[in-house]
């Protein structure tokens, strides 16, 4: 019994400890299978991560390649070179936005570039034809105005010579409320005594004396050796025509200033080189060159104008009016300058329309700082908003943008421009 007893309790713990094992082998392989199944949920957490994270990097990656590339693009057009002005493209754009113009003209040398063009052709070999646009917001700039007076010092001009001294420093005082202006005046040679109408008292000779020096007001009396040009013949004291000319040349006392509005008033009531100079009445003969002196200094100052863009505006006096002269003690009418008014009015309007101005009538003394007034108000630019090139982006496409700060030429300020692109 004893035996049996025995058997069985050592049966039974075999059995209890074999299902102990069992239960423990199922309970570890559990746990491995959550182990496994959680590992398995972690790595593909991981996979669905990393490949997520690896789409939206790699997506980001190619739109940063894109963006800079449409920069570099932007850089590459920018900082090229036009080949015939030797200034960049940036610099180009901040010259027309200081010129309030799409088009910078560089003398006779380089001539007329539209900035607007060149930039298309660039931008359209980088992105296509219609699949970019630039605007550049121009600021509120106004160039300098330069006038250069040329100022006939015959008899005839004492009375438009003393309005000019009396009351133009006032008038370009007030203009320089709103605009910077300054004014050289070039007298030419000769220099006549004048008289007051009435008494005959002497007033001195028309010379630099009568106007006082400022900042803004220069006068020069022109010499052989301050202008070799000037001259060829006859009474050279009217020779407007080479005047000018050298005006044009030589600039005011403080020199041309870069993309400055110029502007060249001559003041006279006879032809070039005098009326006088080819005998009574030669000069209003119908061909304009009938006496070769007076209209090759007309042509004179024509060409030098143009080719510093002197924009001319002739004042003419009356030459039908009587004068006083100082030396007979009498007013006295000069017949073969008013027989030339014509001729005179003739070859002021070919210099006016050569050059892109308009000759003024004077038909009292007093007219003449008025006429002044006129034409330097007349030359105020009219400046477009904004350079604007390439094409406007239709709606719903996908826009890139640069923007790059552009220098203003010589104004110290700067611009921006706005270049888009798209697919």
């Amino acid at each position: 019994m004893e035996v049996m007893k025995v058997l069985r309790e050592k049966l039974c713990g075999e059995k209890v400890e074999r299902t102990g094992r069992k239960k423990a082998v199922v309970f570890e392989t559990m746990s491995f299978l959550v182990l496994a199944i959680a590992i398995i949920g972690v790595i593909i957490m991981l996979r669905v991560y990393l490949v997520g994270g690896a789409g939206r990097s790699f997506g980001l990656i190619v739109e940063r390649h894109v963006e800079e590339g449409v920069r570099a693009g932007v850089d590459s057009v920018f900082y090229s070179t036009e080949e015939r002005s030797g200034k960049t493209m940036l610099e180009l754009i901040g010259i027309s936005a200081y010129v309030g113009n799409d088009t910078v003209d560089f003398g006779p040398v380089v001539g007329k570039i539209n900035v607007q063009k060149e930039l298309e052709w660039r931008f359209d070999k980088i992105y296509g034809k219609g699949k970019w646009y630039l605007r550049a917001p121009n600021p509120d700039i106004k160039p300098d105005i330069q006038v250069v007076f040329v100022i006939d010092t015959s008899t005839s001009m004492c009375t438009k010579v003393d309005e000019m001294a009396k009351n133009l420093p006032f008038l370009i005082e007030d203009l320089r409320k709103i605009r910077k202006v300054t004014a050289t005046i070039y007298l030419l040679l000769g220099g006549a005594n004048c008289c007051t109408v009435g008494t005959h008292e002497d007033q001195g000779p028309i010379a630099c004396s009568r106007f006082a020096e400022k900042e803004y007001l220069h006068c020069v009396g022109l010499t052989p050796s301050y202008c070799p040009g000037l001259g060829g013949g006859g009474q050279r004291e009217e020779d407007w025509g080479n005047g000018i000319a050298c005006a044009a040349k030589g600039g005011p006392k403080e020199g041309w200033a870069d993309f400055s509005i110029r502007i060249g008033i001559p003041l006279s009531d006879e032809v070039p080189q005098g009326s006088e100079c080819g005998g009574a009445n030669y000069c209003c003969a119908s061909d304009a060159n009938a006496y070769g002196a007076q209209y090759i200094a007309l042509q004179n100052g024509i060409n030098a104008s143009v080719k510093n863009n002197l924009i001319v505006f002739p004042l003419m006096g009356d030459p039908c009016m009587t004068v006083c002269d100082l030396q007979s003690n009498s007013d006295v009418f000069m017949q073969t300058q008013c027989d030339c008014k014509n001729l005179v009015t003739q070859y002021m309007n070919e210099i006016a329309s050569a050059t892109g101005g308009k000759m003024f009538n004077l038909k009292d003394p007093k007219d003449v700082v008025d006429a002044i007034g006129k034409v330097i108000s007349s030359v105020t630019p009219t400046r477009k908003p904004q350079l604007e090139a390439g094409t406007q982006p239709p709606t719903g496409v996908d826009l890139r943008s640069v923007t790059v700060p552009v220098p203003v030429s010589l104004s110290g300020v700067y611009t921006t421009a706005y270049i888009y692109e798209w697919s």
